[in-house]
């Protein structure tokens, strides 16, 4: 049989709080499996969906991280890989399990399976700029036009419901490419020096798509 000790309390998605400050979360926690045969036989671990990683230690990729596994000590090692899509993907507060099978058997017939479940909660992801990889250029007083070039689209996001963009510049102004759905509380979308305007990532982007840079006199 298969038995688990120690299995912690739930990992946390590392993020952001609500006052935007980075919250590290808990990556990774530690556990014992121990492996018994009431016949006096000795248990046989199960590779097969394990990968070896050196010596008696075997990996298994979950859903939301990896499980390293000790067949000789027990030591089950969790960490949770932040940087998986479905981790990005959790909501905050959201709790799920990720499940990871351990299956021993005898040789004689007898097999068990335990069912190792880590616990994970979600955090608010910070939001992600998407900006141009390559340096833009401009002809001299003529209207640039993001969005409309190959690797040339400015982007944000997140899973909030609303967010807060800041936009500046310097040897022009911006205008955005509409302003459906946007508040502002600096600038109004139209040829400014500087602005500040909060909506949906639907909104905010589309505001963004297609946004111009009129630079000035002679630039």
């Amino acid at each position: 049989s298969v038995t688990e000790s120690g299995n912690p309390l739930p990992l946390v998605e590392a993020g952001i709080d609500a006052g935007g400050n980075l919250v590290a979360g808990t990556t990774t926690h530690s556990f014992t499996v121990s492996v018994s045969d009431g016949n006096g036989d000795t248990p046989i671990f199960a590779k097969s969906g394990w990968t070896l990683v050196s010596g008696t230690t075997y990996s298994k990729v979950g859903v939301y991280g990896t499980a390293t596994f000790n067949i000789v000590t027990g030591l089950v090692t969790y960490t949770l890989n932040n940087n998986d899509a479905d981790t990005q993907a959790l909501a905050a507060g959201q709790a799920v399990i990720d499940h990871i099978a351990v299956t021993v058997f005898d040789g004689k017939g007898g097999i068990d399976t335990e069912d190792l479940q880590i616990g994970i909660v979600g955090t608010n992801d910070k939001p992600i700029n998407v900006v141009p990889s390559v340096t833009q250029s401009v002809i001299v007083d003529t209207d640039f036009q993001f969005g409309t070039q190959p690797y040339n689209s400015i982007q944000v996001s997140d899973d909030s419901a609303a967010l807060t963009v800041t936009l500046g510049v310097t040897q022009g102004a911006l205008t955005l490419n509409g302003i459906a759905g946007l508040n502002f509380t600096t600038g109004d979308g139209t040829g400014d020096v500087t602005m500040t305007f909060s909506g949906n990532r639907t909104d905010i982007n589309a505001a963004l798509q297609g946004m111009t840079f009129s630079p000035d006199a002679t630039f």
